[in-house]
């Protein structure tokens, strides 16, 4: 039992998720994610919440909105917090599901109440499209630690 705690803890301490300050940059910027696209559907609604333009090009702004915004954030915070010790893997993973988490967290604390939605409602109409984050962040934890295998060949080579 011993043994697997502590293959359990090497392997968590090898991503480096275990460095608290990890942990509270990816939350800020988990909720960054969040934060924009909220800002930016303000202007959408009248001050009674009636949606001014049509559902479908609201939906669009939020979709292209959001995924702009995690991928730029992605991009920075994996650039700034992925070691080429990690696995890339876990650590796109895990980020994106935390992520995917803090947003889903504050929809559950902001949105519904806003919105008048079960909780139900939400999850089909919004929520499940939040799981292309933790897809997302794999992809290019993956990408990146590809890119990063490629250019140490290449300086081998060289």
């Amino acid at each position: 039992m011993n043994q697997k705690v502590s293959e359990l803890t090497l392997q968590i301490s090898q991503t480096g998720w275990t460095a608290p300050g990890r942990w509270l940059a990816s939350a800020g910027w988990g909720a960054v994610l969040w934060a924009v696209p909220f800002a930016i559907s303000i202007p959408f609604f009248t001050p009674t919440g009636e949606l001014r333009v049509e559902p479908a090009l609201f939906k669009t702004v939020m979709i292209l909105s959001g995924s702009l915004t995690g991928l730029v954030l992605l991009a920075n915070y994996l650039a700034h917090h992925f070691r080429g010790d990690d696995s890339f893997w876990r650590f796109g993973l895990s980020t994106g599901v935390f992520w995917l988490l803090i947003n889903w967290g504050l929809d559950f604390l902001v949105l519904l109440p806003l919105s008048g939605q079960t909780p139900g409602e939400y999850m089909l109409a919004t929520g499940l499209g939040y799981v292309v984050i933790p897809m997302t962040s794999t992809g290019m934890a993956l990408a990146m630690h590809r890119a990063a295998a490629k250019l140490k060949k290449i300086s081998r080579d060289s």
